[in-house]
Order: structure tokens, then C-alpha cells, then sequence
């Protein structure tokens, strides 16, 4: 075989070579932003990966310094000589590593993802890969598809139809929750929070779980699209009736004020296991302690006047106008240990003019047939026995000892009290 021969063979087989051979090109595929928001973050990834990596939309930093540049001016006798230019160069970190800011993508814009594709033999299409897109808007609101075909696709769209699925939690349950699952939040009575999936693969089926002063409740959801909890369930509850004649102060398993004639506030019962719930309040200076049995239905202790501290009415029948007043503990003396200090006037309210007496008396005076009044709420003791004494105008003492007083009741002082 010639020298021509031989190089006609060789080029032959090149050619047939080239024809069967497959070699990768570089494809773009436009993916267009039609969310109707603007997307903080791109992220993509092959479909069979595990992990999403970095977002995809980062733009490295420049910026531009002064160097040195060398500048020739050609010619047969030309040269080459130093001169000051400007160069742009990359952001870099103290640790040398380059600096990258995030390009946000606006509604109808689109990030162009370039990936190289295999070629094919010659009749055969081109296999492309599937890939998984995932759109983070400056809301936090995630948008995405799973496997797209990049084969069927020359033109990308993510819209608000790609939305993940979202449940939104509203607390209608009259108090504060605290939700544990799927996520973790204290959120106030009429109001709500917002769960999304995390990925698209994920379960849609979920339980939420939420608790109030203790109590646990657990609710089973399926998401689809958008989805809205309504969370109503809630523990028995504890309310206060307030029907003493005085206003009281709740201090456990609350702390409320409550004016007579009043209702408190409803409270949750604390524990599914325990019935019995001790409420403590002030009645004045007086602090009481009731029982109440809380089943699974709500209930109202309603506080009646035997329920405070008792009032003593005090009936002057000595024939007398009697200007002093004094309450002691039995055996104790009179009036260093006098502890009486308030007066109430008929309608039960205080005596301004009597706050300031000195040593627990009751100055002033009221005459024979007329009454004077006071309720031990204002006294710090708790119903007991006690001696009552009343002075009148020509110092002569009229008492009663060991006077037991655990509800109103009216002490009439005649001339036979006289020690």
C-alpha cells in the first residue's frame, strides 16, 4: 500500500471514530421565578443526592485595587516600561477564602442553570439527568419540584402552585398553648404560627402536639396545600364567684383580684391524674383555703358570706352613749392588747375617721339603740373566741368573754354586762 493509501485508511477510521464516538456538552436550562414573591435563595440539586448543598444563586465579590502594569510601546525600537492601572480581584476572607453575596431572584425572573450533558451515538437521543429545585423566598416560604426531567424541559417554571405544604396552627383554646411538635413555640390565646415541611418527600401526615398547664393534647393532620388547625380542646376549668359581700384576692393556684359580685378568670386544671385543687384567697387581711373537685368538666366555686370573715354588729341597749370600743383575745389586757382598729360604716365600707386611732379604740360615740359595726377582715385574725368591751361616757365598762364569732352576729350590751 502507497503513502497516499495509507493516510486515506487512517483518515477514514477517524472519521468513523467521530461518528460513533459521544462527547459532553455544556445545556442551560432557564428556571423561571413565578412564585409571585421574591426568592432569597436557589437551591439545586441531582435527584439522587442526599444532601442540597449551597445555594446555587451566589455571585462572588469584586472589587478593584491599583497595581502595576506593563505597558509596551511596540515598533522596531519600541520598549516596555512600568505604569500604574487598575485590576478586578475576587473578596477574600481573613482566611483567604472568597467572599459571595446572594442575588435575589424577583417575580419573572429566572436563574440560568448550565449542567454538561453526555452526548450519544449517532440515531441515539441524550439522556439528561432529573434534578430537584428548591425556591426560599425572603419570607422563609419554601417552592419547589422533585424530579424534573431535564430531557421534557427547556423552560423551567416554579410558581405558587409549588408551594410545600403549609399548616397553619390557630389557638382558639381560650388560653396560652405550648406546642411541642412539629415544632416547638409558645404562642398566646387567638393566635397561630406556621409549619412547613421541610422536603417534599417528607410524610404529609403529622401530629400536633400542644399543652396547657400541663395538660397534653395531641391532634392528627394530613397536609395538603395550605392547611388550617383549628385547636379547641383544652383542660377542665376553675372559676371563682365571688358573691362575699367584699372583694377578694386570689393568690393559687392564680393571682386575681376580684370584686364582690365578680367572676375570675377561667383556670385550667393542672393535671390529668389529680382532682383535687386547693384555691387560696385573701378576704381582707384574712387568708382562706377551699377544696375544689375538678373531674373533666368545668366548674365554678362560688364564695358566699360564710365564706370571709364574719361581721360583728354591736347593739347599744346599756341606756348609755357609749364612745369606746375594744376587741381582745380572752385573758389579755385592756387596751394595751386591744386589737380591734377599724370601724365600717353600715353599708360596710370604712370609717376614715376612725383609721387613725391609736391602740385599736373606736373614738367618737353612739347612743343607746344604735349600733356600731366591724368586720374582722380588717383585723388579721381568724374567727375565734375573743373579749368584746364598750366604754360609755361616764367610763363604766360593759363586757362579753369568750365570745365565739365564726359568722355575722349581732352582740347586744345591756346594763347586766357590767363586770
Amino acid at each position: 500500500m502507497n503513502k497516499i493509501a495509507k493516510v486515506a485508511v487512517i483518515m477514514s477510521a477517524v472519521l468513523m471514530f467521530i461518528g460513533c464516538a459521544s462527547f459532553p456538552r455544556s445545556v442551560s436550562r432557564p428556571i423561571v421565578n413565578n412564585t409571585g414573591t421574591v426568592i432569597a435563595k436557589v437551591y439545586i440539586k441531582d435527584s439522587e443526592a442526599a444532601s442540597w448543598g449551597i445555594h446555587s444563586n451566589r455571585v462572588a465579590q469584586t472589587t478593584t485595587q491599583s497595581a502595576t502594569c506593563k505597558h509596551c510601546t511596540g515598533g522596531k525600537n519600541g520598549g516596555c516600561y512600568d505604569v500604574y492601572c487598575t485590576q478586578t480581584v475576587y473578596v477574600k476572607d481573613r482566611e483567604g477564602n472568597i467572599v459571595y453575596d446572594t442575588k435575589n431572584l424577583d417575580n419573572g425572573e429566572s436563574y440560568d442553570y448550565r449542567f454538561s450533558a453526555p452526548g450519544a451515538s449517532d440515531g441515539q437521543p441524550v439522556q439528561y439527568k432529573s434534578i430537584d429545585i428548591k425556591f426560599v423566598d425572603v419570607n422563609g416560604f419554601v417552592y419547589g419540584k422533585n424530579n424534573v426531567n431535564l430531557t421534557n424541559n427547556e423552560r423551567i417554571v416554579i410558581t405558587r402552585d409549588d408551594l410545600y405544604p403549609v399548616l397553619t396552627m390557630q389557638n382558639n383554646t381560650g388560653f396560652p398553648i405550648s406546642i411541642a411538635s412539629p415544632i416547638s413555640e409558645n404562642i398566646g390565646n387567638n393566635s397561630s404560627t406556621i409549619y412547613q415541611i421541610p422536603e417534599l418527600k417528607d410524610d404529609r401526615k403529622h401530629i400536633v402536639s400542644y399543652s396547657i398547664s400541663g395538660y397534653r393534647f395531641d391532634k392528627e393532620v394530613v397536609l395538603d396545600g395550605h392547611t388550617t388547625l383549628s385547636l379547641t380542646d383544652r383542660p377542665p376549668t376553675v372559676t371563682i364567684k365571688n358573691n362575699t359581700g367584699y372583694p377578694i384576692t386570689i393568690n393559687s393556684p392564680f393571682s386575681e383580684f376580684v370584686a364582690n359580685g365578680g367572676s375570675s378568670s377561667k383556670f385550667p386544671k393542672s393535671n390529668r391524674n389529680i382532682n383535687s385543687q386547693i384555691i387560696s384567697y385573701h378576704s381582707g387581711l384574712v387568708e382562706y383555703k377551699k377544696e375544689v373537685i375538678v373531674d373533666n368538666e368545668d366548674v365554678v366555686l362560688t364564695l358566699t358570706e360564710k365564706d370571709r370573715p364574719p361581721i360583728v354588729t354591736v347593739l347599744n341597749n346599756t341606756g348609755n352613749t357609749v364612745n369606746l370600743v375594744f376587741l381582745r383575745n380572752p385573758g389579755s389586757n385592756w387596751p394595751e392588747h386591744n386589737i380591734l382598729s377599724l370601724k365600717l360604716k353600715e353599708d360596710g365600707t370604712l370609717d376614715n375617721t376612725t383609721v387613725a386611732t391609736q391602740a385599736g379604740e373606736r373614738r367618737g360615740s353612739f347612743t343607746n339603740k344604735e349600733t356600731f359595726r366591724f368586720w374582722l377582715g380588717n383585723l388579721n385574725v381568724k374567727p375565734d373566741k375573743y373579749d368584746i368591751r364598750i366604754d360609755d361616757v361616764q367610763g363604766s365598762p360593759y363586757v362579753k368573754n369568750n365570745v365565739h364569732i365564726t359568722e355575722d352576729m349581732i352582740l347586744t350590751f345591756t346594763p347586766k354586762d357590767k363586770p
